[in-house]
């Protein structure tokens, strides 16, 4: 499949920040032919995830510029809080490495059985007595 003729500019707004299916529309082509070109054309591939990268940072410079006219009373605080939240939810979608939600995860793990299960199959084996093998019964939370 060739190029869409409006592929450049397709790009170029869409790093701009301007949403893929509005830039289609206005320029006479479906998001979905853009779509099927991306799919079957790396390098066209390629150029459209650095668009969509850019996208994201250029919701995030949004953010400020609405923070900053919020500040300067040029924008309603409750309206520049829609905005600014439309903003960073897709800065996030669009870069979430970035943009998203950090995840903080604390996990703590004990485990005994190790020994039991190691002296059960040393014993199964035959390496050590059968009486010199004291397994106590595993319990489990809320038995």
């Amino acid at each position: 499949m060739e190029p869409l003729p409006q592929t450049d500019e397709i790009l170029e707004r869409v790093a701009g920040g301007e949403a893929l299916r509005t830039v289609c529309i206005e320029l006479g082509t479906s998001p979905q032919a853009f779509l099927r070109r991306v799919a079957d054309n790396t390098a066209l591939a390629y150029q459209y995830a650095r668009a969509r990268t850019a996208c994201g940072d250029m919701m995030d410079s949004r953010v400020q510029s609405v923070a900053d006219d919020c500040a300067a009373g040029k924008i309603e605080p409750n309206a520049a809080r829609v905005a600014i939240d439309a903003y960073k939810w897709r800065a996030a979608h669009l870069q979430p490495r970035r943009y998203g939600e950090r995840l903080e995860l604390d996990a703590k793990v004990e485990h005994s059985a190790g020994a039991e299960i190691l002296a059960a199959l040393r014993q199964r084996r035959g390496t050590v007595e059968p009486a010199a093998i004291d397994v106590p019964a595993i319990q489990r939370d809320g038995e």
